[in-house]
């Protein structure tokens, strides 16, 4: 039997003339990175753990810092008292953000969506809301026809005009926060 090893192999040409091969050296090293590299990622990670660090602790100090939210109720009759006390003679800015109050008191402290909607939006929308708040919703009706009145026709108000419309945004406040305290028990 023949085998492989017995064979004779086919005589290889020889190799072309040149330049000499006697000078290669051996395998040359590549590091991954160079020295400038690492300094540079080093100092680049250095930095942004120092701007994590610094903007985590203003996180911190602002949430400390932060004023506890106001209740609604408590933000729409002062909105109600400033617009009194600080809107001078106009009155379209003063029935403007009365109006405003009782809007945000409707959306934050209801749950019922206001803002954005005109007075004959809101008064359908109303009209489908819960009936412990029949009242507070009529004299709204009728208080925010007022405003829009004020703010559109332009109309005057006097100083006693003023001051009931005023205490009429606040009693519908003070209703709609004594039925949601009724209904809550």
């Amino acid at each position: 039997m023949f085998t492989l090893a017995q064979m004779q192999a086919p005589q290889l040409p020889d190799l072309p003339t040149g330049p000499s091969l006697d000078r290669v050296r051996g395998p040359v090293e590549i590091p991954l990175f160079e020295t400038w590299q690492i300094v540079g990622i080093s100092a680049g990670g250095v930095v942004l753990t120092a701007l994590a660090i610094w903007a985590i602790a203003a996180m911190i100090r602002k949430q400390r810092n932060a004023p506890s939210p106001v209740e609604p109720r408590t933000a729409a009759l002062r909105t109600i008292e400033v617009a009194a006390q600080h809107s001078g003679d106009d009155d379209s800015r003063f029935a403007q953000i009365t109006a405003g109050a009782l809007h945000r008191y409707y959306e934050d402290g209801l749950g019922i969506r206001t803002q954005g909607q005109t007075t004959q939006e809101l008064t359908q929308r109303l009209e489908a809301a819960p009936l412990e708040l029949v009242e507070a919703h009529a004299a709204l009706k009728g208080f925010l026809k007022e405003c829009d009145q004020i703010k559109f026709a332009r109309k005057q108000l006097s100083p006693t005009e003023r001051e009931q419309l005023s205490k009429t945004a606040v009693q519908i406040i003070e209703l709609c926060s004594q039925r949601k305290e009724t209904t809550s028990r």
